[in-house]
């Protein structure tokens, strides 16, 4: 799940057992500035201005959203890391009645 923010989206919680923590390529807290050739940030500040068509919610999940086994790109900001950090992410479906993860005391040990 994610915030919108004129920053990014900031990750809130995550599908347990889902391909971002799986792959723990995606902490909460991050912000997810790019998915794929998408500009998040440009996206937020829009929203602010106009209409974007469909909403924002929707063209965000359609851009992380995707076919089982094709990668999706993401580019993230997190604290403490001076730079963007790219991450390769392979879609998979989300577990049967999955767990959301919204704080660290979530994961496991």
């Amino acid at each position: 799940q994610l915030l919108a923010s004129g920053k990014g989206a900031v990750v809130t919680c995550l599908a347990k057992g889902g391909p971002a923590e799986m792959d723990d390529s995606v902490r909460l807290g991050d912000v997810v500035v790019t998915v794929d050739k998408l500009d998040v940030r440009t996206l937020m500040n829009e929203a602010n201005t106009s209409d974007v068509k469909g909403g924002v919610s929707t063209v965000l999940a359609n851009a992380l959203l995707g076919e089982s086994g094709t990668t999706v790109k993401l580019g993230l900001v997190r604290k403490g890391v001076a730079s963007t950090l790219n991450k390769d992410i392979v879609r998979a479906p989300l577990p049967l009645n999955c767990q959301w993860i919204s704080s660290t005391a979530d994961l496991d040990p």
